[in-house]
């Protein structure tokens, strides 16, 4: 799993802030949403319809250039200029598309190692705790859940630096290695239900809060 979970707290970049900032408080979803924003999500989540979190669209670089055309108009109004430093980001979030071959696991050897449409990403800005988490369901043995843990540093406006420090296969876990243990992510777009990142890798991952009123079928009756 690749789009950016451990112990330790966030910690900012000292070479990019010069002083420590103090989370936002969140802000009611309608005072920051506008009815452009409500449009633009409602015609991305429109697109995203039966891309099955991306799969369908992998080999298919026109569909995934439409897609990422409406992604990219979301982007463009994103609500919340310092997204790394908003209590927004806290709380469990579930993937619904991406273009990510390892996330979606499509170049894994067995169907049983890829995962279900259950990936998610937990946050939580007081433990700098990142945590992404997919469900395999293995023959014989049903269900296994695999998790990967990293620290994290934050660098304002959007980015967040990670270092992996953890891999879980169902009951095993073992050390990330040192080689190819760092990434980052920048979130590019963030409100009370929707997340918009962009990977080291160069690639998109579209999630939803989970826990909240909002699903797909509900973002596309937004400002109807």
């Amino acid at each position: 799993m690749g789009f950016v979970g451990g112990v330790g707290s966030f910690r900012y970049n000292s070479n990019v802030v010069s002083r420590p900032c103090c989370p936002q408080r969140a802000q009611p979803l309608a005072s920051m949403e506008s009815r452009e924003i409500g449009l633009a999500k409602k015609a991305m989540f429109s697109a995203l319809e039966g891309a099955n979190l991306g799969r369908a669209v992998l080999n298919d670089s026109r569909e995934r250039r439409q897609i990422e055309d409406y992604i990219a108009k979301v982007e463009a109004l994103n609500p919340t200029p310092l997204p790394v430093q908003s209590e927004l980001l806290n709380g469990e979030w579930k993937l619904v598309y991406t273009d990510s071959p390892e996330i979606l696991g499509t170049q894994r050897p067995f169907d049983w190692l890829r995962p279900t449409d259950e990936i998610y990403q937990a946050v939580s800005l007081p433990t700098g705790t990142i945590e992404n988490r997919e469900i395999i369901i293995v023959p014989v043995l049903g269900e296994l859940v695999n998790r990967v843990r990293a620290r994290a540093w934050l660098e304002p406006p959007r980015r967040v630096r990670v270092k992996f420090e953890e891999f879980q296969f169902g009951p095993f876990r073992f050390n990330a290695p040192d080689r190819g243990s760092r990434a980052y992510l920048d979130v590019t777009y963030l409100d009370q239900h929707l997340r918009i990142s962009r990977g080291n890798k160069q690639h998109i991952f579209v999630l939803t809060k989970e826990k909240s009123q909002l699903n797909m079928a509900e973002g596309q009756k937004l400002n109807k």
